[in-house]
């Protein structure tokens, strides 16, 4: 949807399309590339995302990295692989 966006500025609710055509004109000034990461690749992600719709959390602020991520994290940071199988 984010992606989406890009193209088509009316999928942007109203109350955030000046936000939306400001950061538009700042990522026109650098050079940068979207591209879409399996959740293996991102799996910190995946548990945070996981976890706010297990317990139905809109925003939520942590100071230090939640208990359930650091295993993830810490793989990912020496560069380990991550393998999902079902």
């Amino acid at each position: 949807l984010v992606l989406a966006t890009f193209d088509k500025v009316d999928l942007v609710p109203w109350d955030l399309i000046s936000r939306w055509i400001h950061c538009i004109k700042l990522c026109s000034q650098i050079h940068f590339s979207c591209s879409h990461i399996y959740r293996e690749g991102n799996l910190c992600a995946d548990r945070l995302a996981n976890y706010g719709i297990d317990h139905r959390v809109e925003l939520i602020r942590w100071d230090h990295l939640p208990l359930f991520v650091r295993d993830s994290f810490a793989r990912n940071h020496c560069g380990l692989p991550f393998f999902r199988f079902s």
